[in-house]
């Protein structure tokens, strides 16, 4: 039902109970790549040390018989951001806020457990659907995500190798410096300009061509590309995407505060 380029994602029953799950197993190439494992592992490790309803549950883990690890997550309806805004994108501004504040409560809670998540995007964003046609949204993927920070800042695990997707990455994440609190809010303000608009504020040939322009290229304001939004909204999306993470919100939750003014 899914894949990426660590893993592949299966829909499962469990046995006994009948209950619906979705396998994550590392693909072939990585069974022996100790580095992935514990990648994977650590993902049921920060999900869990989080636990909160609008985060992925993962309950389960363990290996094939053919080497390759993999964990077990509940099952979930819906589908993921980035399907839906490749349908509705440029969206209303009041639309766009709301989701926006919904993001902000599994994010603060995985801040406040001292989890950065480090991948925040479109794709592990998930719109789940209930019966009678309400909607919730889940926090996914914690594979690259950093455990520990204290006072919201951690470091990265190596200088050398960058970590992240590139179209959503923080400067200071580009750079291979400490990430924070701020570095999450600053990929929050990559998809609101995303969704305000249907394009992604910076362009490039390569990856590292976005990469050096998060570093060091003026953020466009959403209204340039998309008319409608009001400009209020595009001072909130460059507070969340100033270059520099103290000049960002504080946290989530002021973030939540600001979108319900």
């Amino acid at each position: 039902i899914g894949e990426g380029g660590m893993g592949v994602v299966y829909r499962g029953v469990q046995p006994v109970i009948k209950k619906r799950v979705a396998i994550k197993v590392l693909r072939p190439e990585f069974a022996t790549d100790q580095g992935q494992v514990k990648r994977l592992f650590s993902e049921a490790e920060a999900v869990n040390s989080i636990g909160h309803r609008n985060i992925i549950d993962i309950f389960n883990v363990g290996v094939l018989p053919d080497g390759r690890h993999y964990i077990v997550m509940e099952y979930l309806d819906g589908e993921p951001l980035d399907l839906f805004m490749r349908r509705k994108s440029p969206m209303p501004a009041h639309e766009v806020l709301e989701l926006l504040g919904e993001i902000c409560v599994p994010l603060h809670a995985a801040h406040q457990a001292g989890v950065i998540h480090r991948d925040l995007k479109p794709s592990n964003i998930f719109l789940c659907e209930q019966a009678g046609g309400s909607r919730y949204v889940k926090l996914l993927d914690f594979g690259l995500a950093k455990m520990g920070a204290v006072g919201g800042r951690v470091s990265q695990t190596s200088v050398h190798q960058i970590a992240g997707t590139p179209d959503y990455m923080a400067p200071e994440q580009a750079r291979a410096l400490d990430v924070s609190v701020q570095t999450d809010l600053y990929a929050l303000g990559v998809m609101a300009f995303q969704m305000l608009t249907g394009r992604l504020p910076f362009l490039g040939n390569t990856p590292m061509d976005v990469m050096v322009q998060h570093v060091s290229a003026p953020c466009p304001t959403p209204s340039t590309v998309e008319r409608s939004v009001p400009g209020e909204v595009d001072a909130f999306v460059l507070w969340l995407m100033a270059k520099k993470p103290e000049d960002r919100p504080r946290s989530a939750e002021d973030v939540r505060f600001e979108l319900k003014r």
